[in-house]
């Protein structure tokens, strides 16, 4: 998550920081910690990090694609870590909804070539709805079409406007 396109322009804000989410404190209680913020807690380096060690496995030999492995052959500690890892995500969904009320959120990156990723959040993002005591407006996720693409993609696109190319 790392752009804000309103109105067919990229929003870069008053100190060309506009979306820059990763900075967003996600815990109060430890608001001083740099492992609270979403850049740490929403990173597929922080995933990949976490499930290495849990897997007692070198940080560096770990991909998304092996992530993806293991859930799929059914490593229910490997699933539980993803799903959490979607969990914080839904959450801060939520809150960047209730603040920018966007058509969509597209998730771009290379983990999110992976389906899994999208429906996961989907399903953590109903389980806070549904325990929720208010009506929400409902956030809508897809897919970047991008791929991994996305941020290189972008960039090229905010350069080409910022400079008046086709």
């Amino acid at each position: 998550m790392d752009g804000i396109i309103s109105q067919g322009k990229l929003l870069k804000g008053q100190h060309l920081s506009a979306g820059e989410f990763s900075f967003i404190r996600t815990n109060n209680e430890n608001a001083d910690n740099d492992d609270y913020l979403l850049g740490m807690q929403g990173s597929s380096f922080v995933l990949t990090k976490t499930v290495a060690k849990a897997k007692d496995l070198p940080a560096d030999s770990m991909t998304g694609e092996k992530i993806f492995k293991f859930i799929e052959e059914g490593d229910g500690t490997v699933q539980t870590i993803f799903r959490e890892y979607c969990r914080n995500i839904a959450t801060q969904i939520i809150n960047l909804q209730s603040i920018l009320d966007p058509e969509k959120f597209v998730m771009g990156g290379g983990i999110s070539e992976n389906p899994l990723l999208v429906i996961t959040i989907r399903e953590e993002l109903e389980k806070l709805y549904k325990n929720s005591i208010y009506n929400f407006v409902r956030a809508d996720i897809e897919q970047s079409r991008l791929g991994n693409e996305a941020n290189l993609q972008g960039a090229i696109y905010n350069y080409k406007q910022s400079y008046h190319l086709e």
